[in-house]
């Protein structure tokens, strides 16, 4: 299981969707979830899922900026988490060009959070 968390922009829907395309292709495909698959309590919704098959194979898609999201996360068996990174420049400049973006705001938000989550 690869959990993948960072600020809105910072690539984490490419690199998520890159992986799952060679995993795929080299014959082990991995259920993909993306945080914006649910539209409310999401990352409980997102938990519930992955805990009914603790043993599949899972691509996780969200910022997780909040360190219990996390922490709740980590506690699932054979679990690796992985932090993707960008400038708060370029998450900006990504999230503007988006349909769908988030409130400026929020993009900040995540990303200081998230500086301070990072495991040492």
């Amino acid at each position: 299981m690869l959990l993948v968390c960072g600020p809105p922009g910072a690539g984490k829907t490419t690199l998520v969707t890159r992986v799952a395309e060679r995993l795929a292709a080299a014959g082990t495909p991995f259920e993909v979830l993306h945080s914006d698959d649910f539209s409310r309590r999401t990352y409980e919704r997102l938990y519930d899922r992955v805990a009914e098959y603790p043993d599949g194979d899972w691509l996780l898609d969200g910022t997780f900026y909040r360190r219990e999201w996390q922490e709740r996360f980590l506690q699932l068996p054979d679990i690796r988490l992985v932090y993707v990174t960008a400038s708060l420049q370029t998450c900006l400049e990504r999230n503007r060009a988006r349909a769908n973006g988030i409130d400026e705001r929020g993009v900040d938000e995540a990303v200081d959070a998230l500086v301070g989550s990072v495991p040492q």
